[in-house]
């Protein structure tokens, strides 16, 4: 939902996102353009999460 990174126990590992492909676990998005989609709207989602963890 945030679209944090998980460690094996399933937990948000902090201030690690990720997005299109490498957000979406083991699916694959057939078709075309469902990839851009994919990849735009999480990107959107990841980019908007990191921008509210405070600078190191």
């Amino acid at each position: 939902r945030e679209m944090q990174v998980l460690d094996e126990a399933g937990s948000g590992i902090p201030r690690l996102y990720a997005a299109g492909v490498n957000g979406e676990g083991a699916a694959f998005l057939g078709g075309h353009g469902h990839h851009l989609a994919w990849a735009f709207s999480t990107g959107q989602i990841a980019g908007t999460n990191a921008a509210r963890n405070t600078p190191v």
